[in-house]
């Protein structure tokens, strides 16, 4: 009876450690499995995180894309608006320029006309002055005709004179 008690006893000791065992590798799966689902959730949380990292860093370089874009056609609309102020100055020199020409040339054109004036004012002196010559010579011519005249006619008024004496 003793042994079959001290069986007993050792089997119920050795069902208890089985039981205990069995416990422990159940509780152990439990924690291996609740382990398990966290690596899995961190491996999720981490695949998200870097998800989440990924698209932020796109974003980012969608913005840095966009903004350079920006930059490009702010620099561009300089340009062109540097351009524009370039060509009006060029176009406002240009159009000052041919207004100097043509004032030179206006000008030219009244120094011209003024000397064709001046020409022609001279050549009326010129020919009034030659006018008053020839008038002052035949003055001259018609005051000696005459004064020959009166001298004949005094001569011959002596002639008369002396034939009647004689």
């Amino acid at each position: 009876l003793r042994q079959n008690e001290e069986k007993e006893r050792l089997r119920k000791e050795e069902e208890e450690r089985i039981n205990k065992l069995k416990r422990e590798t159940q509780e152990a799966l439990i924690l291996a499995e609740e382990r398990r689902k966290e690596e899995e959730k961190a491996i999720l949380e981490a695949r998200q995180k870097r998800e989440e990292e990924e698209k932020a860093v796109a974003d980012l370089m969608k913005k840095i894309e966009q903004e350079k874009r920006a930059s490009i056609k702010a620099t561009s609309l300089r340009l062109d608006e540097e351009n524009a102020v370039r060509l009006a100055r060029e176009k406002r020199e240009a159009d000052e320029r041919e207004l100097l020409l043509k004032k030179k040339e206006r000008e030219k054109e009244e120094a011209a006309l003024l000397a064709a004036k001046l020409a022609l004012a001279d050549e009326t002196i010129l020919n009034a002055k030659m006018k008053r010559e020839n008038a002052e010579d035949m003055v001259l011519s018609i005051e000696q005709q005459l004064k020959a005249e009166q001298e004949a006619s005094i001569a011959l008024q002596k002639q008369i004179e002396l034939e009647k004496l004689a």
